[in-house]
């Protein structure tokens, strides 16, 4: 292949002209099918709507939320590629420090040589397509009673099947993955959004877990519970469903197994025994 990459489909985000025709071309010589944009927003859109790209190419320029479209690009197992201004090499190194650590996502500056790119471009494409195989192979996850389709992106809970929004299904099940452990509040907000950990006040993840709690069931009866850490996070435990005190089930239970012959029952339960 003379080091060009495969044919496919990459979403270019770059607000200035000249240079996304510059893009579009590099992209075009290596062998790709640009498909542009001037902003996030009409990307964001058309992901939540089922479109998908082999790949995304964002040119930060200080204007697109690449942070945002990590975020969604996570959940979707979509590669990206950012690429920033050489002249913001100390803002760059800031950016990597935040950049989620992963085969999918890669940094680099707009001006690197074509052969960079390249190799960059092929390398995400390829974990890309391997994250796509072990997706497909592993579609459900099943914890007690709880079922995890991450095909669809909802959960079967005896029989009914309850539909969660992108956020609440990952963080349901990294709760579920993690059992027994405590999850920190900085490291579930770094998997659901890809900004900093927000200042005390912002109450966004814990109507999250909230949220999760209500529409799951989250109860003993239900052989779970969700708890809060104080100071630190979140725990899910499994834990034994408690039984349910129902007395015309234990009378008519008592009444069908009877009492042993030549046998006396307990002077509380004696009026309930049946007769020899």
């Amino acid at each position: 292949m003379n080091g060009k990459w495969a044919p496919r489909h990459v979403a270019l985000i770059d607000g200035l002209a000249t240079r996304r025709a510059r893009l579009c071309g590099r992209l075009a010589e290596g062998g790709g099918a640009p498909v542009v944009f001037e902003d996030s927003l009409e990307l964001l859109s058309l992901l939540c709507g089922g479109r998908r790209f082999d790949l995304l190419l964002i040119v930060e320029d200080g204007t697109s939320m690449w942070h945002q479209l990590v975020t969604v690009c996570g959940v979707l197992g979509m590669p990206v590629l950012v690429l920033a201004r050489k002249s913001g090499f100390e803002q760059g190194a800031q950016w990597l420090e935040k950049f989620p650590v992963s085969p999918l996502f890669d940094f680099a500056f707009e001006d690197c040589e074509d052969a960079e790119l390249n190799q960059r471009i092929s390398r995400l494409l390829h974990h890309g397509e391997a994250h796509q195989v072990q997706f497909s192979r592993i579609k459900e996850t099943a914890f007690g009673n709880y079922k995890f389709d991450e095909a669809k992106g909802s959960v079967l809970h005896r029989e009914s099947e309850i539909y969660l929004q992108p956020r609440q299904f990952q963080l349901a099940l990294e709760l579920f993955r993690n059992l027994g452990r405590v999850l920190e509040r900085n490291r579930l907000w770094s998997l659901l959004w890809a900004t900093p950990f927000p200042s005390k006040g912002v109450r966004t993840l814990d109507v999250c877990v909230a949220n999760i709690r209500k529409r799951l069931q989250l109860s003993p009866e239900n052989g779970f519970t969700l708890k809060s850490v104080y100071g630190r996070g979140y725990q899910l435990l499994a834990i034994t469903p408690l039984r349910v005190s129902r007395p015309e089930l234990d009378a008519a239970t008592r009444i069908v197994v009877g009492w042993p012959a030549n046998s006396v029952a307990p002077p509380d339960q004696a009026s309930s025994a049946p007769p020899h």
